[in-house]
């Protein structure tokens, strides 16, 4: 799937669920291909509806706030993941006798 072949479909908003129908493939290709159309400069926004092309700087620069503040939560579980990994290989140390 291509930037243009997702570009063709989306004249409306649609779901995942929908353009994955009309380009016959599933919804985690449906997404790695909206994030190469986004990279390649389409203005593709998404909001509870789906996804839709749009011609509305603020928009864009909506929909790309909304990105940035859900990759920051992601970043801070991603940290808390791995602290609570190290906590429990320091558990895991002191309860082998490892840690003088």
């Amino acid at each position: 799937m291509t930037t243009p072949d997702i570009l063709a479909v989306l004249t409306h908003t649609l779901t995942r669920k929908q353009l994955a129908e009309r380009l016959e493939t599933n919804t985690r290709e449906v997404e790695l291909g909206i994030l190469q159309a986004r990279l390649e400069g389409a203005a593709i926004v998404s909001d509870s509806h789906g996804y839709r092309l749009s011609t509305d700087p603020s928009e864009v620069y909506h929909c790309a706030r909304r990105l940035r503040v859900r990759a920051i939560h992601q970043l801070l579980t991603a940290r808390a993941l791995r602290r609570t990994a190290r906590r429990m290989e320091g558990i895991e140390q002191r309860t082998l006798g490892l840690v003088a």
